[in-house]
């Protein structure tokens, strides 16, 4: 429910910054009612932890939208796989597995990221 996800939000936003401390992290944030409790904001207002607020009802203009739609049009278009869950699993794993070690993709593709 809520309330786990909240617990979990916030949990996640403290592994992030212990992850890498000298890092600012950039997150999106949205009205997703997850992100709106005292405690989350809280967290979310850490030290090296920017938010960017983000319409929800305009999903095509979403960063976070832009990643999913390049592992749709290059991993999964057409959902051949739909039927053969690992095989799926195995490719959406390899496409993440891309970006472990530095984004730069990533962020050219939202628009986060110029040369």
């Amino acid at each position: 429910g809520r309330k786990t996800a909240v617990a979990r939000l916030g949990r996640v936003l403290q592994a992030l910054r212990a992850a890498d401390p000298a890092r600012v992290l950039v997150r999106a944030w949205d009205n997703w009612p997850v992100h709106q409790p005292p405690t989350v904001l809280a967290e979310a207002r850490a030290p090296r932890i920017r938010r960017r607020w983000l319409p929800t009802s305009a999903p095509g203009t979403h960063p976070t939208e832009r990643p999913w739609r390049w592992l749709r049009q290059e991993v999964i278009p057409h959902h051949r796989l739909a039927d053969h869950e690992p095989a799926l699993q195995v490719r959406v794993g390899a496409f993440l597995d891309r970006f472990a070690h530095g984004a730069d993709a990533l962020l050219r593709s939202v628009g986060e990221w110029t040369d």
